[in-house]
């Protein structure tokens, strides 16, 4: 004699539980997979766009004494912080001279902006990307010009 007992099976129970669960894979399968955005590249000027340009060409010696006065345009902090979390290469560009990197680079680390590259020296002249066109057509640069001393507040890369 053995001390098993007989298994007794709702058959009815397991066609509904086996329905209910072929119903939910087939949701599943037709959610479309959550994609998120790639990371972009960001070329952002540093006065005008960041902080607030003084207009005209300035003596150099009068920006260092000012450095860190310099006005802190609106939405500045919030978008490289949203930029920054969402894994964007930040490349901050200015017309200020090589020999302005470190107080430059001081300025910004005081401020609380992150970035990846500082380019320095771009002078006035107007600045031109030029990148190609996926196979697919996706667009691979896009440029917004912002109206000086605004800030970035309300921009959407």
């Amino acid at each position: 004699m053995t001390d098993t007992l007989p298994m007794i099976v709702d058959y009815g129970l397991l066609v509904e539980e086996n329905k209910k669960l072929r119903e939910e894979i087939e949701i599943l399968k037709n959610i479309e997979p959550e994609t998120k955005p790639l990371p972009k590249t960001i070329f952002i000027d540093l006065d005008g766009c960041v902080f607030k340009h003084s207009g005209g060409k300035t003596v150099i010696s009068d920006i260092i004494d000012k450095i860190y006065e310099q006005e802190l345009l609106p939405g500045a902090i919030e978008k490289f912080n949203e930029w920054y979390a969402a894994g964007h290469n930040i490349v901050i560009t200015t017309g200020r001279p090589e020999s302005m990197r470190e107080q430059t680079e001081n300025q910004l680390k005081y401020r609380g902006l992150f970035f990846d590259q500082l380019i320095m020296g771009l002078k006035y002249f107007p600045r031109v990307v030029i990148n190609d066109i996926k196979p697919d057509g996706t667009l691979t640069a896009i440029a917004h010009n912002l109206e000086r001393n605004k800030g970035l507040e309300g921009l959407d890369i």
